[in-house]
């Protein structure tokens, strides 16, 4: 049957044949198979889809909940990532000594309140 069809066949598209082997020669061959390595903790070498996925959702579900904050509390949680003491939270905004203190934790509590709030707000419109 094959035979047939290789003689019905008015032009035959030429074919090449290479020897067996790899198709590029790196110093270690374990370049070549990325996926097949394991990590240090037994994992594998290769992400699923639905984990590229997923953080892909959180990166927008994040940037909509930092569009519906108020820039007030982005920028305290921003200074508040490089801020080594609520003190300074505080004092950026005028407070001395223990009011500093109890101002930073106030300040950040509500940034965080409000963070809070709208991430859930984005998560919700996300499902919808």
């Amino acid at each position: 049957m094959l035979a047939e069809a290789y003689a019905n066949t008015p032009i035959m598209p030429e074919t090449k044949h290479y020897s067996d082997g790899l198709p590029h020669e790196p110093s270690n061959l374990r370049q070549l198979f990325i996926g097949g390595r394991k990590g240090k903790k037994g994992e594998s070498g290769s992400r699923a889809w639905q984990n590229i996925y997923t953080e892909k959702e959180n990166r927008e579900t994040f940037s909509r909940g930092l569009d519906a904050m108020q820039d007030t509390h982005v920028r305290v949680l921003t200074e508040a990532m490089t801020a080594k003491r609520l003190s300074e939270l505080g004092e950026t905004r005028g407070y001395r000594g223990r009011h500093a203190i109890d101002a930073g934790r106030r300040l950040l509590r509500a940034a965080n309140d409000n963070f809070e709030m709208a991430m859930e707000l984005a998560r919700y419109a996300a499902e919808e």
